[in-house]
């Protein structure tokens, strides 16, 4: 039973695919979402100052999110992905922190994103992947 479950790369992959379909579904909505959904995304970037153009920052936000997350679960450009994503995510962060939200029901999502994307940059890809190793 121990040689079964001694797949790490499997482990990994596993997580991969359903981690990347779960941010990648997630930001495709809020890309059909349209203006007001750009709008409210790329308000995440007002505790850099920068206040300008939302649209255009959600677009970028979620343009990242669907491309690194796609990426992410191929494990094509793997690291790169991975780390665009992760910056995704702690802008999020800085966000919802900024803004005073409930942490239990509203930050501590993009908290757990930012931190498993975070530690994917350390672990790699694993040997499933159709970009050979990252």
């Amino acid at each position: 039973m121990k040689d079964f479950f001694d797949k790490p790369d499997f482990g990994k992959l596993f997580l991969r695919v359903v981690l990347g379909a779960i941010v990648l579904t997630h930001a495709i909505v809020g890309l059909m979402g349209g203006v007001p959904a750009l709008k409210a995304y790329g308000a995440a970037f007002q505790p850099f100052h920068i206040t300008s153009n939302p649209v255009f920052w959600g677009l970028l936000l979620l343009l990242i999110r669907a491309v690194g997350s796609l990426c992410f679960m191929l494990g094509l450009f793997f690291r790169s992905a991975c780390f665009m994503v992760t910056l995704s995510f702690a802008v999020a962060l800085v966000y919802h922190i900024n803004a005073g939200h409930d942490f239990l029901s509203v930050t501590s999502g993009a908290a757990r994103l930012f931190a498993v994307y975070f530690a994917f940059l350390f672990i790699g890809p694993g040997s499933y992947t159709l970009g050979g190793r990252a």
